[in-house]
Order: structure tokens, then C-alpha cells, then sequence
């Protein structure tokens, strides 16, 4: 295992003078922050990272089984990231050393515009994580992330920012980490980031029914969800042989694929790594029971499919399809299933139902209220570059991103046999108009 110490800290290593917040801190005690930078000594964490999980998670995304396997898929093949797991330790004369916080981050180096070269400190699981977040014993909180914050500030001419993403808005851990940040001379900024629209439960189902949008707890749904049982046999099915588990994901791949086949795009589940990754991440969350895997059979058939991940008393609604119902998609499965999955997930002890990032009308449908996400930005070297690189790296990857999904758009529309030439051209025209306006706001706003 490769690793680093830093220097040890038996008082506040910001300031030098004794954290109030914790008490009197004894003597014998002292803080270490190891590097971890190997696949071997990733893996080697495993016990430690899972039983700091199970005291102070936040979310399934922060379990070891999702971390590796993101890390194993995503990076491990990409030779610009490398480990850099920032993991700290209370060594006491009286007991073996005790790990109070890990910091899941990764280093990753790029050319913005091919051009300047930009380090950044980022957390594993960016981009296919909706939650991401530090692990932080409560106990000792304050203490472990000022010791991260210290660390960082020793390295701060090696990288040129620390960026943060998808921190829900619950972390207890977020704001004194960028607190710490801030008193070790970091030029800090924060931002909202994602919304993740969630569905809190009654005390009872027929409370939470009532607590429901009036289109969904009203007559057309319930005649809808009764068509679906009386005439086609409509029912829940949560995968409970987990031997069979390949198959089952291979089903809902193939129902998610449908859509976006149809409207000849790729789709989220059209790549390999896609497939693998989740596959694996599944794999173990289902060995730790967190997996739930729901399917809506119509006449005997899958239509619709929801695979998932629960933490404590919360369900996470990570990925979803829904196939060709037929004659009966007149009747709304892909609703259906989703309200047949909050009720037996709420029997079941469930009290809240996120349906993770993306604001979606079917989910403001179901009741979800959107509840923000959070990222923030440090900055390393001195800050009037890395601030620069950063905007600039930053509206680049908008600028990315925001192509992709036009050019899906426009390939959708002219795959539409009800679209003509003038229709395409109306679009074009309209989103050139809202881009513009758009990327000129960003600018303004980075002034």
C-alpha cells in the first residue's frame, strides 16, 4: 500500500491552538492523514470504509461496493486520474488507531482547451453518482476535517482546485469542511448544483395518498391503475433470487434501450460501461440488501422496470425503463409502477422516496419536491489562475454537455415521421435563441 502521513495533530491545525469544539483533546491522542493511492490499498480500506459507512453514510453512493466500482470501470482505464483517498486517523497510547473520516477524492489532470493544463481534486463517483459526500464520524467531526482541511492546504501548489459535486443538501459534513477550507486560506465558492425531487411519507399510506397532486390521488388514476389490474393482470414483482440477477438487469437494459432505440439515440444503457458498472455496483449493494429491483408485469410480460438502492428508511430511484405496453400504455404503466413501488416500499418501513437528479414532470407528478444539491470549488494555486482555468474548464464542459443533448434533440425530432422540414428548422431556430441568451447570462454572471 502506497501512503503518506502527514504530520501528526493533536490540536486544531489550522490555527496551532486547542478546538474548543471538541474539549480538551488528551495528549496521548493524535491525528494522522494517510494518502491512499492504490488499487491495493483502496481495496484494503473495504472493512474500515464499510463500518464508517453503517455510523455516518449518507447515501448508497457512498458505500464501498459503489465506489469501487466506479473507480474500477470509469477510472482505473483512464490514465489522467489517479487515487488519491484521504483518510484520517486517531492514534491513542491506550488503544489501536481508529479511522474518523474518509475523504473519497480522486486526482485528475486535463488540458483545457488543449491547451492550459489544469489538476483537480474531485470525489469518486462524479457524473454517474446523484449523492457524494465525505465519511465523517460525528464524534469527531470537527477535528477530522479540519485535520483534511491542514492536509490540503500543505499540498495546495500541486493542484490548482479541490471541486466538489452532488452534496446533498442534508450532508452534515459539507459546510464545516468548507469552513475549515476557509480558515486554511482557501478562496472558496459555493453553488447550487442539481435538484433531486423527493417524495416524504405519511405516517400512514392513505395520508401520503392524500398528500399526493391532486392528478395522481384523484378518480382518472385510480380507474387507470384498476384497468391495468382487471384487464391486464397488472402486478409488482421485486426480485427477490438474486441468482438469477444478471438476467433480471439485462431486462430492465432492454426496457430502458426501448425509448431511446426507437428514437435512434444510444441511451444511457447502450454502452459497456454503462452496463458494467451498474451491474457490478448492483451486484454489491445486493450482498449488503440495499438493491431493490421492481418490475410491472402486464399479461404475464415485463413493460416497465425500476432498479434502486435503499439507505435506512429511504429508497433512491437510480434507474428506470419502460417498454411497449401496448394497447395498455393508454393506462400509464410507467406511472403505475412507480405508485405500486411506493406502496409496498412504504409496508416495508420506507418514509421517503427520492427520485435522485432531474426534474422530470412524471416526478413532480408523484409528488416529488425538489430539494437542491450542492458543489463548491477551492482553490490551490494562486487563485486569480485557478479561478480563470476553472471558469473556463467549466464553461467548456457546459458548452459540451449542452451540444450533446441538442444534437439528441434535433436527431430525435427528425426521427419523428410527424415532423417536417419547417418544424426542424422552427426548432433550430428557437434553441439557437435560448442558447444564446443562455451562455450570455453565464457570462455575465462570471464577470
Amino acid at each position: 500500500m502506497s501512503q503518506t502521513d502527514a504530520s501528526p495533530v493533536s490540536f486544531n491545525p489550522v490555527n496551532g491552538k486547542p478546538d474548543s469544539v471538541l474539549g480538551p483533546v488528551p495528549q496521548a491522542d493524535e491525528l494522522r492523514v494517510q494518502v491512499i493511492d492504490t488499487e491495493q490499498g483502496f481495496d484494503a480500506l473495504e472493512p474500515t470504509w464499510t463500518a464508517l459507512y453503517d455510523e455516518a453514510g449518507t447515501s448508497p453512493f457512498q458505500t464501498f461496493a459503489w465506489q469501487r466500482a466506479w473507480w474500477r470501470r470509469y477510472a482505473e482505464p483512464d490514465p489522467r486520474m489517479r487515487l488519491f483517498i484521504l483518510v484520517v486517523r486517531r492514534e491513542a497510547a491506550d488503544m489501536e488507531s481508529a479511522v474518523t473520516a474518509i475523504a473519497p477524492f480522486l486526482i485528475r489532470r486535463r488540458r483545457v482547451a488543449w491547451v492550459v493544463p489544469i489538476t483537480r481534486i474531485e470525489m469518486i463517483g462524479r457524473l454517474q453518482s446523484d449523492y457524494l459526500d465525505l465519511l465523517v464520524r460525528p464524534v469527531a467531526a470537527s477535528a477530522s476535517l479540519a485535520a483534511l482541511a491542514g492536509h490540503l492546504r500543505r499540498l495546495r501548489n500541486r493542484f490548482d482546485v479541490l471541486f466538489l459535486q452532488d452534496v446533498p443538501d442534508h450532508s452534515p459534513s459539507f459546510p464545516p469542511f468548507l469552513d475549515a477550507l476557509d480558515r486554511c486560506g482557501f478562496r472558496v465558492k459555493r453553488a447550487v448544483g442539481e435538484h433531486c425531487p423527493r417524495v416524504t411519507f405519511g405516517q400512514t399510506w392513505e395520508q401520503t395518498e392524500q398528500a399526493l397532486p391532486s392528478e395522481i390521488r384523484g378518480k382518472t388514476t385510480r380507474k387507470k391503475m384498476r384497468h391495468l389490474v382487471m384487464r391486464h393482470g397488472a402486478e409488482l414483482e421485486l426480485v427477490q433470487d438474486l441468482s438469477r440477477l444478471d438476467e433480471d438487469l439485462a431486462d430492465l437494459f432492454a426496457l430502458h434501450q426501448q425509448r431511446w432505440t426507437k428514437a435512434g439515440l444510444s441511451g444511457t444503457y447502450g454502452t459497456a460501461v454503462n452496463t458494467e458498472f451498474l451491474r457490478e455496483a448492483a451486484h454489491g449493494l445486493a450482498a449488503r440488501g440495499q438493491l431493490v429491483l421492481a418490475f410491472l408485469r402486464l399479461d404475464g410480460g415485463r413493460v416497465a422496470g425500476i432498479c434502486g438502492f435503499r439507505h435506512r428508511d429511504e429508497f433512491h430511484s437510480y434507474a428506470a425503463g419502460l417498454g411497449d405496453a401496448g394497447e395498455a400504455a393508454r393506462y400509464s404503466p410507467g406511472m403505475a409502477v412507480h405508485l405500486m413501488l411506493m406502496r409496498a416500499l412504504f409496508e416495508d418501513g420506507v418514509r421517503v422516496y427520492d427520485h435522485l437528479r432531474g426534474t422530470e414532470p412524471y416526478k413532480a407528478h408523484l409528488g416529488g419536491i425538489p430539494v437542491p444539491t450542492w458543489r463548491a470549488a477551492a482553490f490551490g494555486r494562486p487563485a486569480g489562475l485557478g479561478r480563470g482555468v476553472c471558469i473556463v474548464e467549466g464553461l467548456l464542459w457546459s458548452a459540451q454537455r449542452r451540444f450533446e443533448y441538442e444534437r439528441q434533440q434535433l436527431q430525435a425530432l427528425r426521427a419523428n415521421p410527424a415532423c417536417g422540414a419547417a418544424d426542424v428548422r422552427r426548432h433550430v431556430a428557437e434553441r439557437l435563441a435560448a442558447n444564446f441568451t443562455d451562455v450570455a447570462s453565464r457570462l455575465r454572471r462570471h464577470r
